[in-house]
């Protein structure tokens, strides 16, 4: 079946009341009161060495985007490791899997949890040497509360950002948002430079806070950043962060072609999710693989406004005609696992019951048979996806197993611009889709919530146009409690809803790795995960093994 996926690790949950100030560059006393449950640990972590400064990392990940706007961009998870580089949030997720303040130095309700006051560290500077203040902050938020998809959540909800002082920003909401925290240690939390956010073309010209700055962007080829002289953090021995001169990221959609260059010494990282990648990396004793599968489900998402799947009973069929364990065997060697609710079984946000379907063909056949005998035609509908040749062995597989009950498919492959802005738009039928990788749960919100539901032809991010009224109220209790328990069981309620409308047919838990060669500085990444759509404010900490002698590799365009 040729290229696979693979991979193994973790998701980190939340709940808070207030949190303090932490220091993220030094041993500051830390005072934050987040409670959260208990933090899953992907991969044990390993004696890295002490840090060795210089040298460049030549990265390779899949397709590029459209621009390195924090806000206005829509960025895929490789998207926020390039844009890491460049942007830091106000919050970030720790170790232990609580949020804590990264660019903030304290983040404070008041009683209701609608307004939310963010104090910045002092002294830090944009890459264009102007301070991050409160009125730059302030401008930040503006733009992230109102621009792009990550603003779709806060349409109507924000009424005011205040800027208190010159290092302080209080966020008026015309609710209570608990997770506010968790909004912020997310695509919403990135800080941009006025200068960029005024700029037409600062898609182009990213001007953030972070451990990098631009140097070169040649779209859908390269993108190099190098070390920003005055990045306001240090290691907690002092030294200066990053450790790195810089990082050029080759961007090559096909995974098996990144493997073979990591293989032949022209990358020394790449970000992988073929199996292929993934048992090269577990196989070569000189290779460092970190895998994570906890972060991301694959999936058919199954559009509920259009025909066939605006009947039940056509969802119905083709819940029970896919079978899991056999796709998963077949197409992805047998590393990922199978899933059956956004939440891989070990991890803080598991629902125990999720109210899933198992594999039985002869109730899929009778489903399908009622749908023909009512519409007078057989279930038939186009199947959405990319291009690449991992994708395609699932798409076939899966074709397959629903002719054998009479269901007929066509794949409908496009590229992954049209795919996505297909989905967006409505303009599906059924979608293989990688999606939920995200820390919390927060994120259902968007996914199912019937206001964002738009319908055909207008942009909604309720993919499946689900509309439920009890689901609607389940969504917004969890906005608007910082208990966990509380949370914890209206997640169940949540997932289990989800599962009840059978417009996400569950695959696997799509299996990530990152593999290197002679690359340190990975631990955070071990504790906290990468597979996500979220910062990764850890790319500064990042070493070549081999120093500056990195520095000498032949650049290969």
């Amino acid at each position: 079946m040729g290229r696979r996926h693979a991979g193994a690790a973790l998701l980190v949950a939340l709940g808070l009341v207030v949190v303090g100030c932490t220091d993220a560059s030094d041993d500051a006393a830390t005072t934050a009161t987040t409670v959260a449950p208990d933090a899953q640990v992907g991969r044990a972590l390993v004696d890295e060495g002490d840090p060795v400064p210089g040298g460049t990392l030549v990265v390779g990940v899949g397709a590029d985007v459209g621009g390195y706007h924090p806000f206005a961009s829509n960025w895929t998870t490789e998207g926020h490791l390039v844009g890491s580089t460049i942007f830091e949030p106000l919050m970030a997720y720790a170790e232990d899997g609580t949020v804590q303040p990264w660019l903030a130095e304290s983040l404070t309700p008041d009683e209701d949890l609608s307004s939310w006051t963010i104090r910045l560290r002092p002294g830090i500077t944009f890459h264009d040497g102007t301070p991050l203040d409160g009125a730059a902050l302030a401008r930040s938020m503006q733009s992230a509360l109102t621009e792009g998809l990550g603003s779709i959540p806060f349409e109507g909800v924000v009424e005011d950002v205040e800027v208190v002082d010159d290092l302080t920003v209080t966020v008026h909401l015309t609710s209570s948002y608990a997770v506010f925290p968790e909004v912020l240690a997310g695509l919403t939390g990135y800080v941009a430079a006025p200068s960029m956010l005024d700029d037409p073309e600062g898609a182009s010209h990213p001007v953030g806070t972070g451990p990098f700055e631009l140097a070169e962007w040649r779209p859908n080829d390269s993108l190099r950043v190098t070390a920003y002289p005055e990045y306001w953090r240090t290691d907690d021995a002092g030294r200066q962060l990053p450790y790195l001169d810089e990082i050029d990221f080759r961007f090559v959609l096909d995974d098996q072609t990144r493997t073979n260059a990591l293989t032949t010494g022209d990358y020394d990282l790449v970000l992988t999710t073929s199996t292929d990648g993934v048992l090269t990396g577990r196989d070569d004793p000189d290779l460092v693989t970190v895998e994570d599968s906890f972060s991301e489900e694959t999936f058919v998402m199954l559009n509920t406004d259009r025909p066939p799947f605006d009947d039940p009973t056509a969802r119905e069929a083709l819940a029970y005609a896919t079978d899991p364990e056999t796709l998963v065997a077949v197409t992805q060697d047998g590393i990922a696992t199978v899933a059956t609710s956004p939440f891989a079984p070990g991890t803080d946000w598991e629902v125990e019951d999720p109210g899933w379907v198992t594999f039985d063909p002869a109730r899929a056949r009778a489903a399908a048979e009622a749908y023909e005998a009512e519409h007078g035609e057989p279930i038939r509908f186009r199947l959405s996806g990319i291009p690449t040749a991992e994708t395609q062995d699932v798409l076939q597989v899966l074709q397959q197993q629903w002719a054998d009950v009479g269901i007929e498919a066509t794949i409908d492959t496009l590229e992954p611009t049209a795919y996505i802005v297909g989905v967006t738009f409505g303009d599906y039928e059924a979608a293989w889709f990688r999606s939920y990788s995200y820390h919390d749960p927060l994120y259902f919100y968007v996914f199912f919530h019937s206001r964002f539901a738009n319908g055909p032809g207008t942009l909604s991010t309720n993919f499946s146009q689900v509309r439920d009224p009890e689901l609607d109220a389940l969504l917004e209790a969890g906005l608007a409690t910082a208990d966990v328990d509380e949370r914890r069981d209206l997640n169940e309620q949540v997932v289990r809803s989800i599962n009840e409308h059978q417009v996400d047919i569950w695959l696997f838990h799509t299996p990530y790795a990152l593999v290197g060669r002679d690359v340190a500085g990975l631990n955070p990444v071990r504790s906290v995960g990468f597979a996500n759509l979220e910062p990764k404010p850890w790319v500064g900490g990042l070493w070549r093994t081999e120093g500056d002698a990195s520095t000498e590799q032949e650049d290969d365009g």
